[in-house]
């Protein structure tokens, strides 16, 4: 279960289920149980696959062609097939 939060004062959390979870220096994937891949984290370098450079508190859904079964990161690297 991976936590979906907003860094706050008091930080309010709701839990994303998830088949996967991969995670880098700075930034995590999720996969979750429908199929979609999720994103959150540094994204100084593109990593979290959303097609910008902004960095993301709270978990953004990552478009793709095709399915994923399999995510991984390291550093500032990520990888979906």
């Amino acid at each position: 279960m991976v936590q979906n939060c907003r860094a706050s004062v008091s930080t309010t959390c709701r839990p994303i289920a998830s088949d996967a979870v991969a995670a880098g220096d700075w930034h995590s994937l999720a996969l979750k149980s429908d199929g979609t891949l999720w994103a959150w984290g540094f994204n100084g370098y593109g990593q979290l696959g959303d097609n910008t450079n902004t960095n993301r508190a709270a978990p953004v859904q990552v478009s793709f062609n095709g399915s994923v079964s399999i995510v991984a990161a390291a550093g500032h690297y990520s990888a979906a097939t």
